[in-house]
């Protein structure tokens, strides 16, 4: 009886095992089963398993990318070609005894409020003194030497430094640039080569611009609140009528109070 007890308890727990297995197999069977069955979805793996079984790779930025978009290099506007025989000097020069004298650096003179400064002449030249008969002969001997002087014209940049520390900067190429900040310094540009001889002349307005007209010199007379201003700077440039942004030369002077 007790060995038919053992066997039967022997019996029961091997049944058991075996059963056991049968059960665990077959689910195995029925998971691998699923994972490979066409259309069926993959295995989720959590975020960690990626993150440690998928390699990192670099991203490329998306062409939307604001970043990648600033990252592109700008496009640089090509230096504009001045033709050969351009004027490529130009100096500032003063009247003296119907000569001219260029402008070292620096010009000091009175500031009286009402009256002129002093009246620049810009003349293709680097020559510390130009002597003929007249500014236009003076100027035109100058000019001449270059061929290919047709379409450029003379600009003006005044910088005025006022002693309360602002700066006020005025580009001037026609008349109209020069109706500002007129309580400091007024502006007033001349053609003194387009002119009838021996008749008197008078700035440039508006309605006297044309295709020759070209600014060969730049007045500055003080304004009312001109005892406001410490010094002024005046560069004279060329540039072509076509590209009124570049310069083929320029020459640069202090303007101080005496």
């Amino acid at each position: 009886m007790g060995l038919f007890y053992m066997f039967s308890r022997n019996f029961s727990v091997k049944l058991y095992v075996v059963l056991l297995l049968v059960l665990c197999s077959s689910a195995a069977v029925s998971c691998r089963a699923r994972s490979t069955a066409p259309g069926a979805e993959p295995p989720v793996i959590s975020s960690y398993a990626q993150q440690i079984h998928s390699p990192t790779l670099p991203l490329s930025p998306s062409p939307t990318d604001p970043q990648a978009s600033s990252q592109t290099p700008a496009v640089q506007t090509p230096e504009p070609v001045f033709p050969e025989g351009t004027p490529n000097v130009i100096g500032i020069y003063i009247e003296k005894d119907g000569d001219r004298v260029l402008v070292r650096d620096s010009h000091k003179i009175q500031w009286t409020a009402g009256q002129d400064i002093e009246c620049y002449e810009s003349i293709a030249s680097s020559a510390e003194l130009l002597t003929g008969s007249g500014f236009s002969s003076i100027w035109n001997a100058a000019w001449s030497v270059f061929s290919a002087s047709d379409d450029v014209k003379i600009g003006y940049t005044v910088d005025i430094f006022l002693k309360s520390g602002e700066k006020i900067t005025r580009d001037i190429k026609s008349p109209a640039d020069t109706k500002l900040d007129t309580e400091y310094v007024e502006f007033y540009i001349y053609d003194d080569v387009h002119q009838t001889p021996g008749e008197w002349y008078s700035h440039i307005e508006e309605g006297d611009v044309n295709e020759k007209t070209i600014a060969t010199s730049i007045k500055l007379t003080a304004g009312s609140n001109i005892d406001s201003v410490d010094k002024m700077h005046l560069k004279a440039y060329i540039y072509l009528a076509g590209s009124p942004e570049s310069t083929a030369a320029e020459y640069e002077i202090d303007i101080l109070r005496a």
